[in-house]
């Protein structure tokens, strides 16, 4: 099994990621709508908390992650498809306004600590171009 993926890998390695999703459907989206509610995820032996921005402490990050209810039954179907043994790490969940401009903020000040020449304006500059590049991989 090990050589198998080894070889799978070598191959995985000099494919590019492909962005271009399909469209979701609107019985998708309307499923997703009407299961749309907020819950606290633990973690058990498969599913794994990091709460990254509030072990960082992101002003406005919450001590628990919250989920929409739709994509934590979507984590479960994954958990299903996969080995026993595999699992996921929960980075992050949902972001209020407070925690997204305590995000901006802390990486700002991050930034302009590493290049205390740049203006605001190329700092702030830097971030949305460092964001727009990600989206549009």
């Amino acid at each position: 099994m090990v050589r198998h993926m080894n070889k799978n890998l070598d191959n995985f390695e000099n494919q590019p990621i492909e962005f271009q999703y399909e469209m979701p459907s609107l019985a998708f989206l309307e499923e997703a709508k009407k299961d749309s509610q907020a819950i606290q995820i633990s973690a058990n032996s498969r599913c794994f908390i990091e709460n990254t921005h509030f072990k960082k402490g992101i002003p406005g990050s919450l001590p628990h992650v919250y989920i929409r209810s739709f994509l934590f039954k979507k984590i479960q179907q994954a958990l299903s498809l996969l080995d026993p043994d595999f699992g996921f790490i929960i980075f992050d969940g949902y972001r209020d306004k407070k925690t997204q401009a305590g995000l901006f903020n802390t990486y700002f000040e991050e930034i302009k600590n590493k290049n205390p020449l740049w203006s605001q304006e190329l700092s702030v500059a830097w971030i949305y171009n460092s964001m727009e590049s990600v989206l549009k991989r």
